[in-house]
């Protein structure tokens, strides 16, 4: 029993000591997440959205709004959840605050139950 203990204890010490490194993975994104705070930057952002079908007309509504955007609609993947809820995966490119422009207008509609955006850049270089 002891000896189990004791590689217990070893293993928490371990991992504790893995996490206080800072990786190279939350590194990279330090760097893009501050690129994308400029305004100019091209920014490829992912919103997902969860929304009841059945509230009249949203769907239209956010299809609209995607064709009216001022960035380039990459890609809308439509996922049936439920009999009631879709799921709603956009990938936009454009210039960063256009793309949170429209990832809020489309976050904040009426009907959507729930919504985010996460975003990158192509290029990390200062």
């Amino acid at each position: 029993m002891i000896c189990c203990k004791r590689s217990i204890e070893a293993s928490a010490v371990k991992a504790t000591k893995i996490a206080r490194k800072p990786s190279a993975i939350s590194i990279r994104d330090h760097l893009i997440q501050k690129k994308i705070g400029l305004a100019d930057t091209e920014v490829i952002g992912v919103v997902t959205l969860v929304y009841d079908h059945r509230v009249h007309h949203l769907s239209d509504l956010l299809a609209d709004m995607q064709h009216k955007a001022h960035v380039a609609v990459n890609a809308s993947l439509h996922i049936h959840l439920d009999e009631h809820n879709c799921l709603e995966v956009i990938v936009i490119r454009g210039r960063g605050d256009k793309v949170h422009e429209i990832a809020g207008k489309l976050i904040a509609t009426k009907g959507v139950q729930n919504g985010k955006l996460v975003t990158t850049t192509p290029e990390i270089h200062q």
